[in-house]
């Protein structure tokens, strides 16, 4: 390559060849010149290869992405293929981090690796979101009306995530680290900054329900935390419950548990004190013992 002077394009490609290692003899002395020139530019090398590294490492076969930000990328998934649509509050946490990322101390270090992997595992959301869209015809998949509802995005996530937490496996693990039901309450509270008893879930075992663990998710309509039982029958039915502050997206009242699909697929829905129970089961009798166990409204009704 013939370095032509200050040329700013002549500049960028000698600074990305040296990130990528690929300069000649001739470009390693017009670099060092460069950079004796304009010392600071020796940052940006740098900065290039520790981002190429990041990159290599989160497309690495053995590289696992943290179960929080699995279960996020599970969730856009499962929300784009069913015509939801975007967080609508993205904008502003994106918004109020602007400040943060500007500082160049944000990208260094261990941060650029992790946001790496963060980097690679969003290309491939963007990617699923598109062949989602580019493969369902209008109205949704085989002429099935597109999912749309809040009620119905949410159904759609926690069965899709109960299904795949029945599942044993070590990334799985990494999500419920609660395995004291007393540690709920605090859970919840750091978690929606205000304290809540969860006086339901903590009686559900001397109701036949047996608490088994408990971790973060973030299904549509915020954070919540996911709850996971078994019925204390021959059977001991897998019972998923996600506990998160309403946000008031729901049609629902006071006093009345709600329902949304039937038989295994039967989701509940209720909220006590400005706070919703998302409840599914994996076998239909499951269902009603459950609700009943975690002391849901009586009065239950379809949305």
């Amino acid at each position: 390559m013939e370095h032509e002077g200050n040329n700013p394009a002549s500049i960028a490609t000698l600074l990305r060849l040296a990130a990528d290692g690929e300069l000649s003899e001739q470009q390693e002395a017009e670099l060092r010149a460069h950079l004796e020139a304009h010392p600071e530019d020796r940052a940006r090398v740098e900065f290039d290869k520790k981002l190429r590294d990041a990159c290599g490492c989160a497309c690495a076969p053995d590289c696992c992405a943290p179960e929080s930000l699995r279960t996020r990328v599970l969730a856009c998934c499962a929300d784009a293929a069913a015509g939801g649509a975007q967080d609508p509050q993205l904008a502003d946490r994106l918004a109020a981090r602007a400040e943060e990322t500007r500082d160049r101390g944000f990208w260094s270090g261990r941060a650029i690796a992790r946001f790496g992997t963060i980097a690679a595992v969003i290309a491939l959301v963007g990617l699923v979101s598109y062949m989602v869209g580019r493969s369902t015809p209008p109205g949704g998949p085989q002429g099935q009306p597109t999912i749309r509802t809040v009620e119905e995005r949410i159904s759609n996530f926690v069965r899709t995530e109960h299904n795949r937490c029945e599942k044993s496996s070590p990334e799985i693990g990494k999500k419920f680290t609660i395995t004291d039901p007393r540690e709920l309450p605090a859970a919840f509270e750091s978690m929606i900054g205000q304290p809540f008893s969860l006086a339901c879930v903590l009686d559900a075992d001397a109701h036949g329900l047996r608490f088994v663990d408990a971790g973060r998710c973030y299904p549509p309509g915020g954070d919540a935390i996911h709850v996971r039982f078994v019925t204390e029958d021959e059977d001991a039915s897998p019972v998923s419950l996600w506990i998160q502050k309403d946000d008031d997206s729901l049609p629902m009242e006071d006093g009345v548990t709600y329902t949304a699909g039937e038989g295994c697929d039967c989701v509940r829905f209720w909220r006590v004190d400005g706070v919703r129970y998302v409840l599914i089961s994996s076998q239909e009798q499951a269902g009603p013992f459950a609700s009943l166990a975690l002391h849901s409204p009586e009065t239950v009704r379809p949305f």
